[in-house]
């Protein structure tokens, strides 16, 4: 739903300046030529009772009742919606307040069932050792989270995220609730958090492929060592270590016990130089991979979960304040274990109002 400014309007008769505030609250005035005889009075509710929302961009005003009993239902917009409607009584301007403050126009939702298909799921989700923290907007204690629902809905209305197409356009459930999953300890026979379980494994895992490869660093090291010696030894020609370097096929046992010519041992000496410029570099990618690993030692981290909500546009015919006409959800696909189905219908007409 558009709004435009009174410098916008195609009709301005008969004069910009004739449009003005009230003495009478909530009421905005249009004198005509002859205003003892001509005026018109524009009443709007006021609104106070509608919350705008930050980070949403729906124009229009939705309504979240707890129940179809509610009788004071909450109403929320969107913060650039909201901040029209102040412009909007700032240069007494009645239009977009006379046309988006119409009840025929609002959005409203009866959240109950959605309350009860948490309450119904919490008996079969302990039974499978799942804790729900939070499904969307509900709490584990069953306190609603207002903003996060009315934020849901808000990018329902949105095109798909580029990011979401492989999820079919739907938001990835760990972005939607949270959940702690335990799993039962065969040693103890205690049930403990799955998230601490993978976590202990994954720690586990860390310890033991730091501890090969500081072994494996070791004995390169000591090797590195074996060979420097050797090279610079009098004695050069130790059998043992050229056969653990592999160099045995460049220089046989009966010629290594044998090296008498200069070029021969020169010849060994620059074979052991290249060996030894290997193991460095070995030894150079093993301490690279050490702390790579250490960056990345696992940390607990909880589980998480998903909700979602389909609804569809009531027809209702109260003002703000009273109580509309209950609203109409349909769910499809039913409650689906851990949350609901991560599908939602048209939220009234919004694309419509834009």
């Amino acid at each position: 739903m558009e709004y435009r400014k009174l410098i916008q309007l195609d009709n301005k008769y008969p004069n910009l300046r004739n449009y003005k505030p009230s003495v009478i609250k909530n009421e905005i005035i249009l004198d005509g030529v002859y205003p003892e005889l001509n005026r018109i009075q524009f009443k709007y509710p006021d609104i106070k009772n509608i919350s705008p929302i930050s980070e949403t961009s729906f124009r229009f005003i939705l309504g979240v009742k707890k129940n179809k009993d509610d009788k004071e239902p909450k109403y929320f917009t969107s913060v650039p919606f909201y901040n029209d409607f102040l412009a909007t009584i700032d240069e007494s301007n009645p239009y977009l307040l006379q046309s988006a403050l119409d009840i025929r126009l609002f959005v409203n939702i009866d959240i109950s069932e959605l309350l009860k298909i948490v309450e119904d799921n919490k008996k079969p989700e302990e039974i499978d050792l799942v804790f729900m923290n939070k499904n969307l907007f509900v709490n584990d204690k069953g306190e609603i989270d207002y903003e996060s629902l009315i934020k849901y809905i808000d990018s329902c209305l949105l095109p798909p995220n580029p990011n979401d197409f492989e999820n079919g356009g739907v938001t990835k459930a760990e972005l939607l609730g949270t959940w702690t999953v335990l799993e039962v300890d065969p040693t103890t026979g205690k049930a403990k958090a799955k998230s601490e379980v993978e976590a202990a494994r994954s720690l586990e895992n860390y310890e033991t492929e730091l501890k090969n490869l500081e072994k494996e660093l070791k004995e390169v090291n000591g090797l590195i060592k074996q060979a420097e010696t050797e090279l610079n030894s009098k004695n050069f020609g130790n059998t043992n270590l050229w056969r653990t370097l592999g160099l045995v096929v460049f220089f046989p046992l009966s010629l290594l016990s044998l090296i008498g010519s200069k070029k021969r041992k020169e010849e060994a000496k620059a074979k052991l130089k290249e060996k030894i410029d290997e193991l460095k570099v070995k030894k150079a990618d093993i301490e690279k991979q050490i702390v790579d690993l250490k960056n990345k030692k696992p940390a607990s981290t909880p589980a998480t979960g998903s909700s979602s909500l389909n609804t569809q546009t009531p027809q209702t015919t109260n003002p703000i304040g009273s109580t509309p006409t209950e609203a109409q959800s349909n769910y499809p696909n039913g409650p689906r274990r851990f949350g609901f189905s991560t599908q939602i219908g048209n939220i009234g007409n919004p694309r419509g109002m834009n």
